[in-house]
């Protein structure tokens, strides 16, 4: 099973899912990779050659770190520290620029590193504010020779190590005080910055086009054209989906694929920028292999797969092929690309929730299946041999006399009706049987109905009428169990016997009670989780900056220069 640890290299830290007991060297030194380079668009450099001996496993009890251990120790938690002489040399780098920057400020001890940005009287050395060209390793070295890549990177060592030296030797009592008569401006200090993040090597690869290419598609705000981008297949994505609801109209819907149809012409134009897109994204993905494990990629593919699959099965007759054109819907889900920080907040409260959400469902499953065995035999009724279901009471008809005084003077069967109140009306009693079963009445001035009533008015006079229970099974009763105690309340089936009104009842109370006490612990998690996420949000960035200059500091004075050093040495 797979578990998070954290690889450490130079000054910097990342979490990564380890494979666990089944994992081998590679495995660490590709998960490295991926992490520090691939996943930050940067070329994996030719002189990176880990080894066993690369790894050092941080102990959690003594915070050592050491080598020679073995993989079954590495758990989930574990801090790995791996020698990567990249990474080492650009956390050198970034010390000395933050010491430059502190001793132009004045911060920290006299006999701290500073940059000095003149020349050095009385010495052959170059000062930094006079680099040249020389100094400055090609970046467009991707097509050099090997022996032409040994040979400048062997240069570039040389270089590392004789700018150290020289920026240790520039910090004497001497230079120190001429810095405090002549201050540094602040053009020589950006120099001399810019030279020592040329001598070092401190700079970012220059992208190659595959690699522009990928962050210009999976990283909207790398430039404006980027956004531009994203925004116009978003808004394709958004058309598509509406075409496609609008050809279900009946007046525009086609069964059978028209080619001349005008939401086919909409359609194919839009697969066609998926596509177009698909193949970009699959030829500068800086890691094919890996590429289908993200989701979204899947639902890229999804996408355009039913269109081209029913233009080559169109002359087929396969009965039940446009149901795949609902399988075109899934491009929806790439909105979730622009706004991964609401799915990353609500993912993340869920999985803060999980105990509250198993509880719910527990007891939401229990209450469902007692809840509704009760509902099946109160509403349930009586069983009909002849029809073979079970019946239930519905309403009871009883005769009602209209008297002359209300409604027409004559009343007619054809044109007079009277309201019953409830969804079955009031039905006319033959006027032929009057002069046999109701000799005393006045017809036509008066009448006679069979009208319906929900209790039995005279038992002598009333009929009960049955129905169809709607609650004909346990299983047929799971959903108004479910209706009911989630508060929805449909009213498409409803119990109408006493006891069953009582058990409808306990399930709307019971369904508040068990449901809200566990939606108010998920809405408590998602207010903390999203506050967190607005906090970092609105952090600006003077203020991150404010933060890793301390994280910086802290870091460098707790350090002792004189240990660090010859680590450093070995390192490049």
């Amino acid at each position: 099973m797979s578990a998070p640890i954290f690889l450490a290299s130079g000054n910097r830290m990342k979490r990564v899912m380890w494979k666990g007991p089944g994992g081998t060297w590679g495995d660490l030194a590709a998960l490295h990779k991926k992490a520090f380079y691939l996943d930050e668009n940067r070329e994996v450099p030719l002189e990176l050659e880990l080894t066993q001996r690369s790894f050092m496993l941080r102990d959690p009890e003594y915070g050592v770190a050491y080598e020679g251990f073995a993989l079954h120790l590495v758990k989930e938690g574990s801090v790995v520290e791996i020698r990567d002489c990249v990474l080492e040399a650009e956390a050198e780098a970034a010390a000395a620029e933050a010491r430059a920057i502190q001793a132009s400020l004045a911060v920290g001890p006299d006999e701290y590193f500073v940059v000095d940005a003149r020349p050095v009287a009385g010495r052959g050395e170059r000062a930094p504010s006079e680099f040249s060209e020389s100094d400055v390793s090609d970046v467009s070295g991707d097509n050099m020779s090997e022996d032409e890549g040994g040979e400048k990177r062997s240069r570039g060592a040389r270089r590392r190590r004789d700018a150290r030296d020289v920026a240790l030797q520039s910090a004497t009592p001497s230079s120190l005080l001429d810095l405090e008569e002549n201050p540094i401006t602040e053009e020589e200090q950006k120099a001399a910055l810019e030279w020592a993040k040329r001598v070092l090597d401190y700079r970012r690869r220059a992208f190659t086009l595959k690699q522009r290419t990928w962050q210009f598609l999976d990283e909207p705000s790398s430039s404006p054209y980027a956004t531009a981008f994203t925004f116009v297949m978003l808004s394709i994505i958004v058309f598509s989906t509406f075409t496609f609801c609008i050809e279900t109209l009946p007046q525009y819907y086609q069964h059978e694929t028209v080619y001349s149809d005008k939401f086919f012409v909409m359609e194919a134009v839009c697969i066609s920028f998926f596509t177009a897109e698909l193949i970009a994204r699959l030829c500068a993905t800086p890691d094919l292999r890996n590429y289908f494990y993200d989701r979204m990629n899947v639902v890229d593919v999804v996408a355009v797969a039913p269109f081209y699959l029913e233009l080559a099965l169109a002359d087929a007759q396969i009965p039940g092929l446009s149901v795949f054109r609902v399988v075109r819907l899934v491009r929806v889900f790439r909105l979730f690309k622009v706004s991964r920080g609401s799915l990353t907040i609500f993912a993340e409260t869920m999985t803060r929730s999980a105990k509250p959400l198993y509880m719910l469902v527990f007891f939401t499953g229990i209450a469902t299946i007692i809840l509704s065995s009760l509902v099946y035999y109160a509403e349930r009724g009586e069983w009909n041999e002849t029809l073979g279901m079970w019946m239930r009471p519905n309403v009871w008809y009883c005769e009602v006399l209209v008297p002359a005084d209300v409604g027409p003077a004559v009343k007619d069967p054809l044109t007079y009706t009277l309201d019953s109140g409830l969804n079955e009306p009031c039905v006319w009693i033959d006027p032929d049987t009057y002069g046999v079963e109701y000799p005393s009445l006045d017809y036509p001035s008066e009448a006679m109905f069979r009208c319906p009533f929900a209790f039995e008015k005279d038992a002598d006079k009333c009929v009960k009428t049955y129905e169809q229970s709607p609650f004909d099974s346990i299983p047929t009763s799971f959903w108004w169990c479910l209706v009911t105690m989630t508060t929805v309340g449909y009213g498409d089936v409803v119990p109408t016997q006493a006891f069953g009104q009582v058990i409808g009842g306990v399930v709307m109370i019971f369904g508040i009670v068990v449901i809200a006490l566990p939606i108010t612990v998920i809405g408590s998690n998602f207010a903390t989780i999203y506050k967190s996420h607005v906090t970092a949000e609105t952090l600006t960035a003077e203020e991150r900056e404010q933060q890793e200059e301390a994280d910086d500091e802290l870091s460098d004075f707790e350090d002792d220069e004189q240990e660090v050093a010859p680590r450093n040495d070995d390192a490049l």
